[in-house]
């Protein structure tokens, strides 16, 4: 018996040594690389290189999955809203209500693969020790503090990315509520429509949608942390696995918004909340 173990040191000595070559060489390289890119892509306003069309049809996958597990069907309405700026050539950013975690991957579905930049809450890149920054940042996510008065750097990446004409998707309420009921607006969407409007010698437009699933928790979840209310209706998923209506409206020149950015921002509120399907049945 010990002889025969004795014959096996050799070969435990060399596997040692190929494992230590490895985390020495290749691995530890790797991972301090990794550390670094998951700090950048959760600093507030870093903009990563932009999503490549393979990184993006991933994310779909991604989020066709997500949203099979979480909600079920999704019927959308109005994409030939999105076909005709999508013709057109125009600048154009993608603004929806958010009452669920899920609303990125459904505004990835309705973006169907195409390169998309899209703004989250830091903790989104921080979540699992970094993992989450491996995952989406090669999708175009670009993190945001939602602190008050710590969001401006995105503010400013947001407007560089209309600016060089990429597509963006901004959720004007910043947080999800996850009873249904849509937060207030914050002005940062119109500002930037305008700011970039200015830029570039042409109207910015902003496309409303509204999503609505078929069912929400009560108001007693909004009182416990975002991530306790995610992991809540992750859990109980079959029983908030109701499907999902998702209306796209037509877009909304800069041009025609009010100058006073606080206007600006109730008359895109109501352009959302006025494609609520409750609402127009």
């Amino acid at each position: 018996m010990l002889n025969a173990t004795l014959a096996w040191l050799p070969y435990f000595g060399v596997a040692a040594i190929f494992i230590f070559a490895f985390w020495r060489f290749y691995f530890k390289d790797v991972w301090a690389r990794a550390r670094v890119y998951s700090k950048n892509i959760a600093t507030c306003g870093y903009l990563a290189p932009p999503p490549t069309k393979r990184a993006s049809k991933w994310l779909r996958r991604i989020a066709w999955c997500l949203s099979f597990a979480q909600v079920g069907t999704v019927r959308i309405h109005g994409r030939e809203n999105l076909e005709a700026l999508e013709k057109s050539g125009k600048v154009y950013m993608l603004n929806m209500n958010h009452p669920s975690w899920m609303d990125p991957a459904i505004a990835a579905i309705i973006m169907d693969g195409r390169p998309t930049r899209f703004f989250a809450t830091h903790t989104v890149a921080t979540a699992f020790g970094g993992l989450g920054a491996l995952l989406v940042g090669p999708c175009g996510v670009i993190s945001v503090d939602l602190a008050r008065g710590k969001g401006h750097p995105a503010y400013l990446a947001g407007v560089q990315v209309l600016k060089e004409r990429q597509r963006l998707i901004v959720f004007p309420s910043g947080w999800a509520k996850l009873d249904g009921i849509e937060a207030e607006h914050k002005t940062g969407v119109v500002r930037m429509a305008k700011e970039v409007s200015e830029a570039i010698g042409e109207p910015v437009y902003m496309l409303p949608g509204f999503i609505r699933y078929g069912r929400y928790p009560g108001s007693w979840i909004v009182k416990w942390p975002a991530p306790i209310g995610y992991f809540f209706m992750f859990v109980f998923r079959s029983w908030y696995r109701n499907g999902a209506v998702v209306n796209i409206g037509e877009a909304i020149s800069s041009a025609d918004m009010p100058d006073d950015a606080h206007a600006a921002k109730d008359l895109l509120h109501d352009r959302i909340m006025a494609l609520d399907p409750k609402r127009s049945n």
